[in-house]
């Protein structure tokens, strides 16, 4: 019984001769079907395959990681917003593509963090960037070279144009804000203001009719304190008026807020409209520049708060025209990669061979078993 059953056992084992009968009667299913999948990967290399075209960038603008990350979201929905969708330029639309396209070049990684102690140092070193790559893939060199400049020239432009409209609106919420503070704060004092002065009069015209009682003190106090009724009269008039002009210098104050959000809300108005006529930023950074020294022709010479609000604004746009100009600088010419056929063709001979083994051997257990 047992001979039997080690005699089944070896008669159901794979021997080498068995593997070698196996390739002798299958080998030509494995070769052609190996050709087949070298000659699919083939056709595949020569029709998808793309060319690279390589742009690298010098950092000067200071971009870091979080804000690249925002522009590769914010670049395909700008393109959307103001872009033509039926020209060659509709791949900027793609979410992915500039995922791919737009790489950076980090200054510390993280394996680094050993070396580094401090914590915050290798936090703000790990979202440097020295370098920005920009890749264009095409079939051909020249449509690769032409993506890649048009995805660099939109990724400047886009960069500022985006950064010129939230300036826009960062004055705009900052104008609302500041406006509805401003007017409630104005309410408040002015009553305030109105009752110390009634307050001052009626002190006047009991002096004058105390005469004799008119002693000063020295002491300090709040013309708004319960006591301060039995205190001289000229020790009231004097608080009182101290904090009348307290209010006086704080409605000065807010009067000069007041005037500043008048130029920024003729600023955000302008704006508005500019930011609608063209989508080149450094022509809509031009204009906006020629716009706000137009405002500052308006004002008197003696109004150092408006000047002063036109001022902060030009400086604020030309940082940014700035950085349009010269934040990004280009390194060397474009770097071509050519597309790498041997590893489709290689992919491809081993896809077949192993097509080829499986098929032969399905093939076998078919013809076997069914």
């Amino acid at each position: 019984m047992q001979t039997q059953e080690q005699t089944q056992n070896t008669s159901e084992e794979i021997s080498i001769e068995d593997i070698v009968k196996f390739l002798k009667e299958e080998y030509k299913k494995i070769i052609l079907a190996s050709l087949t999948g070298a000659l699919a990967a083939i056709i595949y290399s020569l029709t998808l395959a793309n060319y690279e075209a390589k742009l690298i960038y010098t950092n000067y603008t200071g971009i870091d990681i979080p804000r690249l990350k925002s522009l590769q979201v914010a670049l395909p929905k700008l393109f959307e917003e103001i872009g033509d969708k039926q020209s060659s330029n509709a791949f900027l639309k793609s979410d992915s593509l500039w995922e791919k396209s737009v790489k950076a070049n980090i200054l510390i990684k993280k394996t680094d963090g050993k070396d580094l102690l401090d914590t915050n140092a290798l936090i703000k070193a790990s979202n440097s960037i020295p370098t920005i790559e920009i890749v264009g893939f095409g079939r051909t060199k020249e449509i690769a070279k032409n993506r890649v400049e048009i995805l660099s020239q939109f990724f400047i432009n886009g960069a500022s144009y985006l950064q010129t409209r939230d300036l826009i609106r960062n004055y705009e919420l900052k104008a609302i804000s500041t406006e509805s503070s401003v007017q409630k704060r104005l309410s408040t004092i002015e009553i305030e203001k109105n009752y110390l002065e009634k307050r001052i009069r009626n002190l006047n015209a009991l002096k004058n009719q105390f005469p004799n009682a008119v002693v000063a003190g020295s002491q300090v106090v709040d013309a708004k304190d319960s006591g301060a009724k039995y205190l001289p009269i000229s020790t009231q008039i004097i608080a009182a008026t101290t904090d009348l002009n307290g209010l006086q210098e704080q409605l000065a104050r807010l009067k000069d807020e007041e005037a500043q959000v008048k130029i920024y809300s003729q600023f955000v108005i302008i704006g508005k409209k500019l930011i609608l006529s063209t989508t080149n930023s450094n022509e809509l950074i031009e204009k906006l520049l020629n716009s706000i020294q137009d405002i500052q022709k308006t004002i008197s010479t003696t109004d150092t708060i408006q000047i002063n609000a036109t001022e902060a604004i030009k400086v604020d746009l030309k940082s940014i025209q700035t950085d349009n100009l010269y934040g990004l600088r280009q390194i060397g010419e474009i770097d071509f990669t050519n597309p790498t056929y041997s590893k489709y063709i290689v992919s491809g001979l081993f896809g077949g061979l192993f097509f080829g083994f499986l098929l032969s051997f399905l093939s076998r257990i078919k013809t076997k078993f069914f």
